[in-house]
Formats: C-alpha cells, structure tokens, sequence
C-alpha cells in the first residue's frame, strides 16, 4: 500500500513537470514573431537579430559595399600593386541562407523549436556569409597587370664566335597561378579586417626550361656544310637573300625537333625587310618581293644532307636554277601566310644531341654549316649524286604581241629553259666502298620557250600632190612656138610622189634573267 503512494506521487510531479515544460516551451514559442529573424543569428559578422528578410538583405549589400570601398595590396614578387575591391566588384554566392535564417526557430514540432531556441540563448548562430569576387573582372585584372610581370622560362642559348662555340645557361620562368590568386582574394573576404587595406601575396608557379645547358656541351663537330655562290650586284635578290640567311644563323634543333625553313625566314614583303628581285612564278620569271630565298634554302638543303638530318618536306623549283646541280635545290612559297606555306623545307634533327646551324652571306658567297655531336664512323663517307635522265631545249619562241612598236621589231624578255629530269641518290661508302646506294628524289623541271614582244604597228603610207601645169600664153606667135612645148609639158606632169615606208627596226636582244637568279614556283 505505501509503496503504490509513492508510485502514484512519483507520476503526479512527472505530470505536473511535463506540463510545465510544455507551458515554458509554448511561453518561448509565442515570444516569436511571423517574418522576423530571431535572436542571436549572424551571416558572418551582420547580426541579423530582429530584422525583416528585406532589412537583412540591405544588411548585407550594406556590407558588401563597404568591403568595395578597401584596398588590398597585390604583392607579385618584387611588384605592389593597389586594387580597389569596386574596381572588380563583389559576388554574394549563398543569399538563401536568409531564409534559412527566417524559419530557424519557427520550424519542426514543439520540442525541435523549443531546442533550437533555447541553443541560440546560450550561443549565437551564426551562417558562412560566402562572397567572392566577380570572376569575369578579376581575371581580366590580373591578366593585365599581374601577368605583366610574367617571366618566360629562358631556354639556354648557343653561339659561335670566332671560331668558338658561346654557351649561355637557361634561367627558370614565373606565371601567375590565376585560380589560385583568386582564391586568396576570396579567402580575404571571409575575414574580417582590422583596417581598410589587406595584403594578398599574389600565387606564382616557376616554369622550368625544356633544355639545360649541359645538352649544348655536345655541340662541337662539324656534321655538313655546303657554299653557293650568288651575284651580289643584283641589289634586290642579294637583300633578300642574306636576309633570309642571316635569319636561319644560330638556329638550334633539339632531339626529335622539326623546323620550318619557311617560318624562320619571317613574313617576305619589303616592310619586313625583303627585296624586290626576278624570281620564278609558273614559267614565268617575274619581279617579286623575296626572290633570293630560294637559293637561301637549297643551300641550307645540301648541308643538311651531309648532315644526314631527316628531309620532312622539300620541293624542287618548276624550272632548273644554277647555283646547285639537278634534283638538289629546295623551293619555298607561303603563298598568304609564311607561317603556313604551300612549299616548304623542313628539317629534324634524329640524332640524340642538338645541332646548330651556322649560317652566312655576303660577297657572293652563302654558306652553311650543321654543328653536332659526330657519331658517325670515321670511315663511312656519304656522298649525293645527281644524275640527268634527259635535258630537252625548246627552239620555239613564245611572242607576245605589242601593238605600240612596229612590224619587225622584238626583243626578248626571257630566255629558254630546257625539260629536264634527273635523280639524286645517296651513295654510303666504308673504307672507300660502296655499301648503300638510295635513290632519294626523281625531280622532272619543265621547259620554258623563249619569251619575246614583237611588234604589230603596221606602216602608214603618204603621197604628195601633183603640182599645177603653168598657163598658156595669150601671145599667138608665143602659143604656136610653145605648142609643141605645152603639149610635152602636160604630158610630163609630175606623178605623185612615194613617201618611203617607216624604217623598220632590227629585232633587238634582250638579255635574259639569270637563272641563277630565278626562284620558286610561283616566285617567293
């Protein structure tokens, strides 16, 4: 019986503790109020406590606007740079969580508000105000003034003079990690600042060179060379000609490397420094900026050879030249772009070392030497041999008709070129024996007539009026004694005279441009 009392007295206080429990909650409930935020909640560091979604928002734009007004230092390297936060603007990315704010306290059952109450009188809420800045601005910020400090990664260099081969060693680069800048700024925004100026080390990554210096120490033995010579009175072609090769001068091809002849020359107009000279273009030999180029490359071509770099691309002229024998020239035409030509020579290096290409022009001579690392035996030799199948000279003339000169008169403005087709083979001898024999081109040039003007104006004739018989006399006697006289007289009436026709001229010879001169096909 007393223990059933105390039962009964135990469950009456739980009653009576539940329900006051349940008062005290429903008293904090009704402290609430529809569309206000509760006590203690903080989006950062903007109290949000009593304030309507609208007045928290403004609460927070309010803020973001005064972050705009301070400046944060860049500090790229040695570099400062001031940034004014407006200059870029700020984003506010998470603007939900006012309505998170809104319904905390407000939502779930009776004992999950109670809780999440009772939690914010003892501690603050506060939500991860998250802000970054415009990507768009930020990026075209620092491309243009933190990327100026940009410092490309130095490949190492390699010179000859006097005879001597010059190193000079590469040197490590630094770009600026654009992702990883930004997010420094951003991290900087999450903070609170304790004056109206920040410092932001700005994020640099080193980029290494490809090459070491170490790989140019191998570059001591002559691989090829080859010499042409030119006429340097032709002022135009020879401009461009040591233009070009002067341009191809110092030229390093690593391991594996292809080059193109053409891309290194440079853009051909005379604003870049190119002459103007007689060139090929078709058949045709024509005034051309760049003419001399071509001459340029084939002598590049031929050291090459003896090199015994890979010939990726090469292409013969349409008509023979001169200054190397059949099947061993090298033609180059960009067409509207160098950088993508049409015909061009290309060279890779397969040796497991550089090569340099040393390069000069000047008093008629163009010469080209290929520098390496020589592994070949000392008793293998390499010789090229060009070998002429047929050589066909035209004998008719083709004329172009000038209707300004006269019947008769020519003059030659191209000579002929001969059909020709012949084959190069590189022929390997070890210890003065004949061990491999390629066949490498079969190179067909076609035939060009001799090209002259001759004139058409044909001749105008003229004659003179006869003249007039003189009177007759009214004297009897003097009529019957000049009768006889008379009547001769008008019998021999002068005829009408001839105007000798226009002098024709002899034909005249012109002198037809130097093949040796003449370029590619079209003329570049």
């Amino acid at each position: 019986m007393k223990k059933r009392a105390i039962l009964g007295i135990l469950a009456l206080v739980l009653v009576l503790a539940f329900g006051g429990g349940v008062m005290a909650a429903k008293s904090v409930m009704d402290s609430t109020e529809e569309g206000i935020i509760v006590d203690g909640v903080y989006a950062g560091s903007i109290n949000l406590s009593g304030l309507t979604a609208k007045e928290a928002e403004k609460a927070v734009e309010d803020y973001i606007s005064e972050l705009e007004e301070k400046t944060v230092t860049m500090v790229t390297g040695d570099h400062e740079d001031k940034l004014k936060l407006s200059s870029i603007g700020i984003d506010w990315t998470n603007p939900e969580i006012l309505d998170e704010a809104m319904e905390l306290g407000k939502s779930g059952n009776l004992i999950e508000r109670f809780k999440a109450l009772s939690d914010l009188k003892r501690e603050n809420h506060v939500y991860d105000l998250k802000l970054e800045v415009d990507q768009k601005a930020i990026k075209k910020y620092i491309k243009k003034t933190l990327q100026a400090y940009d410092q490309e990664a130095k490949e190492p260099e390699l010179k000859r003079s006097g005879g001597e081969f010059v190193i000079t060693k590469e040197e490590n680069g630094l770009t600026v990690d654009v992702d990883a800048t930004i997010a420094s700024i951003n991290e900087l925004l999450a903070k609170e600042w304790d004056s109206d100026q920040a410092t932001v080390e700005t994020t640099v990554v080193v980029a290494e060179p490809k090459h070491k210096a170490s790989e140019l120490e191998k570059v001591k033995d002559l691989l090829g060379s080859r010499t042409t010579t030119y006429d340097s009175g032709n002022r135009g072609r020879t401009q461009s000609l040591e233009l070009s090769t002067s341009r191809l001068d110092g030229t390093i091809i690593w391991p594996g490397e292809t080059i193109s002849v053409s891309l290194l020359m440079g853009e051909r107009s005379q604003e870049g420094g190119y002459g103007t000279g007689q060139g090929y273009f078709g058949t045709d030999v024509e005034e051309t900026v760049g003419a001399g180029i071509c001459q340029t490359a084939s002598t590049l071509y031929n050291a090459a050879l003896y090199a015994e770099l890979d010939i990726v691309e090469r292409y013969h002229h349409t008509l023979i030249v001169h200054y190397v024998d059949y099947a061993m020239d090298s033609t180059i035409y960009a067409g509207d772009d160098y950088k993508n030509p049409q015909k061009d020579l290309k060279l890779k290096n397969p040796y497991d070392d550089p090569v340099y290409i040393e390069a000069s022009a000047g008093g008629g001579y163009c010469t080209f030497r290929v520098y390496g690392n020589e592994t070949r035996p000392e008793n293998r030799e390499v010789k090229y041999v060009s070998k002429t199948l047929s050589e066909t000279y035209p004998t008719g003339v083709t004329y172009t008709d000038d209707p300004t000169k006269p019947v008769g008169y020519e003059s030659t403005t191209q000579g002929a070129f001969p059909a020709v087709k012949a084959t190069l083979t590189k022929e390997v001898y070890v210890d003065g024996k004949l061990t491999e024999s390629t066949l490498l081109y079969t190179d067909s040039y076609s035939g060009s007539n001799r090209k002259a003007v001759r004139g058409t104006k044909q001749p105008v004739a003229t004659t003179k009026a006869p003249e007039t018989t003189a009177a007759a006399t009214s004297d009897p006697a003097a009529s019957s004694e000049t009768t006889g006289s008379a009547s001769s007289a008008a019998e021999s009436t002068n005829a009408p005279e001839t105007t000798p026709a226009e002098t024709t001229n002899a034909p005249e010879t012109t002198k037809a441009p130097e093949q040796s001169q003449a370029e590619s096909s079209p003329a570049e």
